[in-house]
């Protein structure tokens, strides 16, 4: 007796399904995968901007000032961009070489270089300078009130961000997106939890 060995009809594939389960799996666990990264990229972000705006605000509390660098007079030393972080020191604690932050008498802020310091009749006078400037600022100055802003800390490229998130798109892009992704990574959450809790019941 001979028996033609092929496939019994309709058949198909017996490992076709176990493949599509398969796949869905995976498709599932890649897309779970991209929501989670969302997910922290979303807390980081949010994390950043509450401490940089906290910083900011308690700042003065502790006798800080925060500026951005928005010329390249001072670089290397001080980038464009970045953000400097001053104390209040008495005018008479000011030395040669120090960085400080004073209106000139244009009523412009600067910051430059202390490079030279004379006294008349018990005042001081301050000759400046830009880093990368060829000549010194062109007038002596005095600093009215007993203390001035000496540079203490360069953060580079936070002046940008500082100056960006006082914008309105800032305040939606770093603070109101965010914010909404984690909302809906709550209410999904949440949703999990009931829908678990009623197929118990």
């Amino acid at each position: 007796m001979q028996v033609k060995m092929g496939a019994v009809e309709g058949s198909g594939d017996p490992l076709a399904g176990a493949r599509g389960m398969l796949d869905k799996g995976k498709t599932r666990t890649t897309g779970g995968k991209a929501l989670k990264a969302l997910g922290w990229i979303a807390t980081v972000i949010l994390v950043l901007v509450l401490l940089v705006a906290a910083f900011l605000m308690l700042a003065p509390r502790f006798g800080l000032q925060a500026y951005a660098v928005t010329s390249g007079s001072m670089e290397p030393a001080l980038k464009t961009g970045g953000m400097i972080i001053c104390r209040d020191v008495a005018v008479e604690d000011i030395e040669t070489g120090d960085i400080i932050v004073f209106n000139n008498p244009a009523d412009v802020t600067v910051t430059h270089r202390v490079i030279d310091i004379s006294e008349e009749e018990g005042t001081r006078y301050f000759q400046t300078k830009g880093d990368a400037n060829e000549d010194p600022d062109p007038d002596r100055f005095s600093i009215s009130g007993d203390h001035a802003s000496r540079v203490i800390y360069h953060l580079p490229y936070l002046g940008f961000f500082s100056s960006f998130m006082r914008t309105r798109p800032a305040f939606l892009i770093f603070l109101c997106i965010p914010a909404a992704v984690l909302l809906l990574f709550f209410a999904r959450d949440m949703w999990k939890a009931l829908r678990e809790i009623r197929l118990k019941k």
